[in-house]
């Protein structure tokens, strides 16, 4: 049903590679852990390609809230500036 390298979304896991179908559950791949999962709790996420063949479009709002976050993230990678030091600044 899941052929491998697919892109699957999981509600407590996240978004993961499909790696090996056994029918009732599906190995997957979330970041750096493994994970068996059973096959009613996975979706399937199609590929941007796909995705545009087909015409299907994400919301403007959704699309905009998540280039929002992904400026704010690399930002705070690049410059440190919601880091997590305990360095306490002074205010002079």
């Amino acid at each position: 049903m899941y052929e491998k390298d697919r892109q699957v979304q999981h509600p407590r896991f996240g978004t993961g590679t499909v790696i090996l179908d056994q029918g009732a559950t599906v190995i997957v791949r979330f970041g750096d852990r493994i994970e068996s999962c059973e096959t009613a709790t996975l979706t399937r996420r199609i590929a941007l390609a796909e995705a545009a063949r087909l015409g299907h479009w994400s919301p403007a709002l959704d699309v905009t809230l998540k280039a929002q976050a992904a400026a704010i993230r690399s930002l705070n990678d690049s410059w440190g500036v919601s880091s997590r030091s305990r360095i306490h600044l002074l205010p002079h």
